[in-house]
Order: structure tokens, then sequence, then C-alpha cells
């Protein structure tokens, strides 16, 4: 990582690690939830979970992502991959003899390493006792401290850097049998953040997801499909307005016996549009809890991975889009410009997409490139972070604000440094001089 002022250090790093890390790397404390998980991978002997963007209208599909997991069912090593399949990103994780997550290392397409986490345990309970983040140099970064409920669960973890300054922290709720239920997010201020609730079928396997701004307003949902095993098969997400946009296929490979891709159903029916849940009307004020959403109050179960300060950055927000409606292979990067986006789709497309895409959905949809997503965040800092340098020049172009800020404080330079991309560093540094 580039060398940065200090006053801005810990905020750089903190962007670096949201958008990059939180999401896939999480370690939690042992409880029912995450140990079913475990002994559902061990008893189906997978080796291999792969993860495909399926697209209805046009039967194709393309590999996002697989993940390797050891007989024990303990996920050895996840490898996220690009719009062309490259890989671009592999976190490998390692085990103590109890099967508890000790530490992850995560690496870019180039094998070089990007975060380190290492775990700590009680000897006593057994339960998670801290997390410590080290950055691309191998210096310690971060550090994330749970509490535990009486039940043993996460009952709270809290973000710190390496001067034990607060930056953020996430709550949760569970039911009886240790599924998490909710998650709150609040950030470095104490500000309520947003909320995620979920659903869980009566076996424990979560079929639906909830997503709230920091407004409380509704901001999308997720459905999960399982086999009859309890394998995970796909998942539908749908908007706000209750349009699905994205679907995601899941299959599995097994030791000495690769399965064979299973190939969707010729006329695989698109997902119908799903009701919107009533957002809840009162904003939770700081210190109390937010009220349970329709589909958590009717049926209490959870334990997803979920962002632990609610900052990162879906650089995969470009599946949001509806496919278009051509035959062929979907770049899903680059729809077609007459595709109706809305501004945060638009922030989202900007950290893969091509100039011509950008340039023509901004003619046609109306919208201002200044816009900012529920986390600050612009297109030109999306753009940055990910070594956009041809769509960075574009944006950079129209005149857009380079003081705007995203909530850690951070501007546009500032997310460039996170790429080590010199050429954008120095593009942004040299409109910011004129």
């Amino acid at each position: 990582m580039l060398a940065i002022s200090a006053k801005k250090n810990a905020a750089v790093l903190l962007a670096a690690f949201t958008i990059i890390v939180v999401l896939s790397s999480q370690a939690f404390s042992k409880n029912k939830a995450d140990e079913r998980e475990r002994l559902k991978m061990s008893a189906n002997k997978i080796s291999v979970m792969n993860e495909f963007l399926f697209f209805p209208k046009t039967n194709t599909q393309k590999k996002m992502s697989y993940q390797t997991f050891s007989a024990d069912g303990n996920k050895l090593s996840a490898v996220e991959l690009d719009n062309e399949e490259k890989e671009i990103k592999k976190t490998e994780y390692k085990y103590d003899s109890k099967n508890n997550e000790i530490s992850f290392i995560e690496y870019d397409g180039g094998g070089n390493m990007r975060q380190k986490c290492e775990s700590r345990y009680d000897e006593v309970s057994g339960s998670l006792a801290g997390e410590l983040f080290y950055n691309a140099a191998g210096a310690p970064a971060y550090k994330r401290i749970p509490k535990l409920d009486k039940a043993g669960n996460i009952a709270e973890q809290s973000l710190y850097d390496k001067n034990n300054k607060f930056l953020g922290k996430s709550a949760y709720k569970y039911d009886s049998d240790g599924n998490r239920i909710k998650a709150t997010s609040y950030d470095a201020a104490n500000n309520f953040n947003g909320i995620y609730a979920y659903s869980y079928d009566k076996n424990g396997n979560l079929t639906e997801s909830l997503s709230y701004d920091k407004n409380n307003k509704f901001a999308g949902k997720k459905i999960f499909n399982y086999d009859q095993k309890g394998l995970l098969i796909e998942s539908i997400g749908y908007n706000a307005a209750g349009m699905a946009n994205s679907w995601r296929k899941y299959e599995y490979e097994f030791p000495k016996e690769i399965a064979a891709a299973v190939k969707p159903p010729v006329n695989a029916p698109a997902p119908q549009p799903a009701a919107q849940p009533q957002p809840q009307t009162n904003q939770p004020q700081h210190g109390t809890e937010p009220q349970k959403t329709a589909a958590a109050a009717q049926n209490e179960p959870a334990a997803q991975q979920q962002p632990e300060i609610h900052a990162e950055t879906n650089f995969d927000g470009a599946e949001q889009l509806q496919p278009a409606t051509h035959s062929g292979p979907v770049d899903i990067y680059n729809p077609d410009v007459s595709t109706k986006v809305s501004h945060v789709e638009l922030i989202n497309l900007a950290a893969m997409a091509k100039v011509e895409t950008i340039k023509g959905l901004l003619e046609n949809n109306g919208i201002d490139l200044n816009s900012q997503n529920e986390r600050g965040q612009t297109a030109l800092m999306v753009a940055a972070c990910r070594g956009n340098e041809k769509v960075v020049e574009f944006i950079l172009k129209q005149g857009v604000d380079l003081k705007a800020k995203e909530f850690n404080g951070l501007d546009a330079l500032e997310y460039a440094k996170i790429s080590k991309n010199q050429n954008v560093v120095n593009m942004i540094r040299s409109h910011m001089n004129n």
C-alpha cells in the first residue's frame, strides 16, 4: 500500500479492508449454526463449491468463484474470478485441531499478500476472543473484538485501528437455535448505519435476507434455495422495488469424483417479482434496538456472514442489472447503454466497465456523476480503487467534485492509492492541482 499521511492512514486502510476483506473473510465464535454448516459440508463429502452468475434470458452462466473444503468441512480457500474468469483474489484459511479458524491470508491475482488475519480463542470456553489484521506489508493494522451473549454467540463486534481508535461496530441477535436473525451496524461515531434481517427453514438453512439502509428504508432482499441434502443450489436477489436483479447458481464437486456440470433447464423460469417488505417507520436511536422486520419476526433464525461495519463497496454490483435480451454471452459489466440503471448501479459498474458503457448509461439515465451511494462513495472513487484508468480519465474530464468524501472521510485520491495504480493517482492529483 502506498505511503500516505499519518492523518489519513487509518481511514485509507479501513476503506481497503472493508472493500476487500470484510464480506468474504470472517471468523465466528463456535456456535450451533456454524457447526451445522461445517458438518453439512463434511457429511456430503464436498471438496469444491462453484458459484455461477446465471442469465435466465439467454440460458447462460458465468463462473464467478469457487471454494475448496477439507474432509472436516472446513473451508480451505476461496477464489474470486473476474468477468473473463481470471483469478483476481484468493483467500486461504487455516484451522486448529478443534476446527477453529485460526488465520486467513488474502492474495491478489498475482499471488501478492493483501491482508492477513490471526484469530485467538479463549482457552476455557473455546470462544473467539479477538482478531488481529495485518496489512500487505505485514504490519498490524486493525483488531476486532467480540462480545458474547450467554449462549456463546457473538452479540457485538467492534473494530479498532492499531492505535485503539474505535472505527465501527455491528450488533447481532440470534434465535434459540443459534441462528443469526439480525445484524445492525454502526459507524465510528456510533451512528446507526443499516440492518440485515434473516429467516430460516426448519432445518436451519438460511432462506431469506432483507436489508435496510441507514434511513431504515428497505434496500433489497435475497432468497436462497437448497436441494434435499440441504446444499445451497441458488440465490436470487431483488432490488427495493421487488424486481429480480441477480441469479446465482451453485454446483459441487466431490473427492475422486468430479460432479458433471449440471446445465440449467432450457426453459428455466425467470424469478418473479417479490413483494416488497414494509420499511420500518422509526429509525432506531443511538443505544436502542431497531424493530424487527416482518420476515424476521415470523421466522426467527439466521447465521450468514455479514459486513462488520457496513462500509464495503459492492463491486459485484454490475449483476444488479437485468440481463440483455439478445442471445449469446452477456457482459455483466457492460450492459446495453439503453438499460435503465440507478445511480448506485452506475457507481458499482464504474469498477470494471468500459468508458463507452459509462458514457452511454449516463446520457440515457440522466445520472449526476457526483451522486453518492449510501456509503458516500462516488463513481470516481470506485473506478479509482479498482484502477480503471480509462473510466477515471473520462470522469475527471466531466469536472466532478474532487472534494467529495465518503463516510470514513476518504476522497477519490485516497481510493486511488488503495489501487496501487500510480497512473490513476497521478491523474487525480493533476486535476486537484488545476
